[in-house]
């Protein structure tokens, strides 16, 4: 249909990141972070290290994973380890 836009297709991404992530607001951080970017996905943390399911249209993937770095609550100080393609998984919601 002529003038009807599309919606990027919905894709997944697993983020690892490490630093200053425990105890300083990161995951709820990262949460709220999704949750305005429209995500879906999880976050959790373990040994240092938080990883990140998101999935969503692909520049708000992208956005997302910039400002989990830039946008870090004040105390934090994450390290990105890896940002790779991953499987979707259909989560309905970010938890």
């Amino acid at each position: 249909m002529a003038g009807t836009a599309q919606a990027s297709p919905v894709s997944a991404r697993r983020i690892v990141l490490d630093g200053r992530v425990q105890g300083v607001g990161f995951r709820p951080f990262v949460y709220r972070l999704a949750r305005t970017h429209h995500l879906s996905g999880w976050v959790y943390n373990d040994a240092g290290s938080v990883y990140v399911q998101a999935e969503g249209q692909t520049p708000e993937l992208n956005r997302f994973a910039d400002e989990l770095i830039t946008r870090a609550p004040p105390l934090a100080r994450p390290h990105l380890v890896s940002n790779e393609a991953a499987s979707l998984e259909a989560c309905t919601e970010f938890q």
